[in-house]
């Protein structure tokens, strides 16, 4: 890793330390995210990264946010990106052999399928389309959170995301909620 890479303060053994870059928060996989965005604001919403330790998920990580290292990394040079065997293995239950799990000719051929779909205009309606929905998810489930008072209203809700609805309100398969609205938004988004 290039040591001018701006990143959390680095261990020669260890890796990453992320002690003294938290402000006080301690590092876990469960707050990765916000912690991503609070390290993306310190470093100026610049690449930055750091090494990790040797425990099968490479040598280093980074975190692009500038188009130029995306572009170079998705598109100009991706046969120098290869996806390990490890993080194949681990991906191929939920990804099988899609666009996320593959490289080479075959990434290739995915790639140039799914980008046709990509445009700005698709995007937009797409993030609408699954607001929308994640809404009438969401409204359901404060209904289910309630009292059986109000039982009627919540089976409607639950018809318009074409949810079954159970005779009791005490039980609700979740699972099933969220893949319907899984398939509802990308059938409103494909069709």
């Amino acid at each position: 890793v290039d040591p001018n890479l701006p990143g959390p303060k680095r261990s020669r053994f260890l890796g990453i330390s992320f002690g003294d870059d938290l402000d006080g928060e301690t590092f876990e996989w469960t707050n990765w995210p916000p912690l991503c965005l609070h390290l993306s604001r310190r470093y100026n919403y610049k690449n930055w990264g750091g090494p990790t330790p040797n425990i099968g998920f490479g040598p280093a990580f980074y975190i692009l946010i500038t188009e130029d290292a995306i572009r170079h990394i998705l598109r100009d040079n991706a046969s120098n990106y290869l996806k390990s065997d490890t993080t194949k293995e681990c991906l191929q239950e939920m990804f099988g052999d899609g666009i996320l799990n593959v490289d080479g000719d075959l990434w290739k051929k995915h790639r140039m399928i799914t980008t046709s779909l990509f445009t700005k205009d698709f995007v937009r309606y797409g993030a609408k389309v699954t607001a929308e929905k994640a809404e009438q998810v969401s409204s359901i489930l404060d209904k289910l959170a309630e009292t059986n008072e109000k039982e009627d209203s919540t089976k409607e809700e639950c018809k318009l995301l074409s949810s079954p609805s159970s005779s009791s309100m005490e039980t609700t398969d979740i699972q099933e909620l969220f893949t319907r609205l899984t398939l509802d938004v990308f059938l409103n988004i494909a069709f």
